[in-house]
């Protein structure tokens, strides 16, 4: 699982490097034998699948971070006025 920004942008370059492969795979091999390029494409497609996966898990775990943080931040500033409320 993805827990930096360095990891992230890690995952970002194999995905980047993967879908080279797969693209130079598809150029030399699938034209002569679509059946052994989608052998030979399985292994590669099942990492990119799982990169893509994390990086997605990791997006949604930013966002609500910063849903979380945002929230605190609101709750703080409300609480004052909620208090000067009740005092007056």
């Amino acid at each position: 699982m993805i827990s930096s920004e360095p990891e992230l942008q890690q995952a970002i370059e194999q995905m980047q490097r993967l879908e080279q492969v797969l693209a130079g795979l598809r150029r030399k091999i699938e034209p002569d034998n679509a059946a052994l390029f989608a052998v030979m494409a399985e292994g590669p497609m099942d990492m990119l699948q799982e990169l893509e996966e994390q990086v997605d898990a990791w997006h949604a775990l930013e966002r609500r971070r910063k849903f979380e943080e945002a929230r605190d931040k609101l709750r703080k500033i409300s609480r004052p006025r909620a208090e000067e409320a009740k005092a007056a």
